[in-house]
Formats: C-alpha cells, structure tokens, sequence
C-alpha cells in the first residue's frame, strides 16, 4: 500500500523517467527502423527492380541494427538503477539517470550477470513446468484412448479453453515473477553501489 501511495503521488515523475529511459536507450533501434521503413516504403512506390546497391545495403543495415541492440543493452545497463536511485533519494528523472551513470561505472558486467541469472532460473523454471503439463496432459490423451473416451464437442471446447486460461494464468506468472526478481535484484544492486560510491552514509531521505 506504501508503495503504491508513493507511486501514485510521483506517477508524473516515474512515467517521464520511463519515457527519457526509453529513449535514451532505444533512439538508435528506432531511427535504424524507421529508415528501413521509409526506405521500403519509397521503394515500393518507385517500382523499380531491386538495384544491386540494394544487396550491398541489407548487410550493411544489419551491421547498424547490431551495434545498436548492442548500444541499447550498455545504455540499458547504465540506466538499470535510475528508478531505484529516484525512488530511494528523491531525484527528479533527469538526476536519477546522471546517478544511475555514476553508480553503474564499473559495476555493469556484476549487474548484467544478475539478470542473466535471473532471467536464466526463471526460464528454467518454466519450461520444467511446461515438462510437467505436457507429461500430465500425455498421460491423460493416452489414458482416455486408452479407454475409449471420447468427449463430446462442448466438452472439448470447455477443456480448450480451460487450457488456454492456464496458459495465461502462466504467462502472467512468469512475467510478475520476472518483474519482481529484476526490480527487488536492482533495488539491492542499488544499495550495494551506493555503499561501494559512497561510504557508508545514508542517502539524501525523500520528504515522506
């Protein structure tokens, strides 16, 4: 509840923090895409046949779209602790992204590492899941064959659809697990750099 009351009072400022992120770190994905974009676009109206100029540029313009998810990965990681640093000292979206600069020097491969481990325990994780239903659903397919069951049309639909309420009921699980991992991992991130920049001084407390 706390933290929801906190969210919504400063909702203006956490939204734009998210918005500068964004941009910051995907503004090279987005002008490569919109190029290729209107670069199709004028070609296709044109009617022309495709140049050989045109089989030179497609790698070229795969290069670019490399180093950029390449940029958007870095940028990522050097923004990773601006929304705890906002939230923990009060900082304006602009202040935070400085501070989040300041905080992952040096810090970005141990950052990177943690959400790979993360994201690694929790794909696990839901594949041994999904082991665990097919093996079940199986064995159920086989054991009604076996026994000559055949549902009637409603009930298979009724069991279709229960079916694809579990798969979102799973997909939503996994990204609230992977949301709360990553979030809770920076936040501790956050405090360990802190203390490592420094000292073992409190942050500047927000007002409330």
């Amino acid at each position: 509840g706390e933290a929801y009351e906190l969210a919504w009072r400063r909702g203006g400022r956490y939204l734009w923090l998210l918005v500068l992120c964004y941009v910051y770190a995907c503004l090279p994905l987005l002008v490569i895409e919109a190029a290729v974009l209107l670069g199709a676009n004028a070609f296709a109206h044109s009617g022309a046949t495709a140049p050989t100029a045109l089989f030179f540029l497609a790698p070229l313009v795969f290069l670019l779209y490399l180093g950029a998810v390449v940029y958007t990965i870095l940028m990522g990681l050097r923004l990773s602790l601006a929304f705890p640093a906002c939230v923990a000292e009060g900082l304006t979206a602009s202040a935070a992204i400085k501070r989040s600069f300041q905080l992952t020097r040096g810090a970005k491969g141990r950052i990177f590492l943690v959400i790979l481990v993360i994201y690694a325990a929790l794909y696990v994780g839901i594949l041994v899941v999904e082991v665990a239903v097919g093996i079940v659903a199986a064995v159920g397919f086989l054991a009604a064959s076996v026994a000559g069951l055949h549902p009637a049309a409603p009930w298979s639909y009724i069991g279709l659809g229960l079916l694809g309420l579990f798969a979102f009921a799973a997909m939503i699980l996994f990204i609230s697990l992977t949301y709360a991992a990553v979030t809770t991992a920076l936040a501790v991130l956050y405090h360990d750099q802190r203390l490592r920049k420094d000292g073992p001084g409190p942050a500047t407390p927000q007002a409330g």
